[in-house]
């Protein structure tokens, strides 16, 4: 996902995506990076579906988006800059998953 964040971002840094102002150009929310966007009259696909968190087993991801404080739990909804599992179980050494 962060390599589907990324890509979006560059297309929007180059100025082939439309964008909001406040979304510093990175996606409003995960499924745009499934559904596509229109980039020089082509339809740009950036996953083919949301993957599953390998912690809670769904798609329900955790969001931050750019203006969020980085340890922030709570999304702002202006764009998606990171994702994290919602997961509050704790790694083997010691730190809960939804921090890594």
């Amino acid at each position: 996902m962060r390599d589907a964040i990324d890509r979006y971002k560059d297309a929007a840094d180059r100025g082939g995506i439309q964008v909001k102002a406040d979304s510093l150009g990175y996606p409003p929310d995960l499924q745009t990076l499934v559904d596509g966007v229109n980039v020089q009259d082509k339809k740009v696909r950036f996953l083919r579906s949301i993957p599953v968190d390998p912690m809670t087993k769904t798609t329900d991801w955790g969001q931050r988006s750019n203006q969020d404080d980085a340890d922030s739990d709570s999304w702002g909804g202006q764009n998606v800059f990171d994702v994290y599992t919602k997961s509050d179980a704790t790694g083997l050494d010691g730190t809960k998953y939804n921090t890594w």
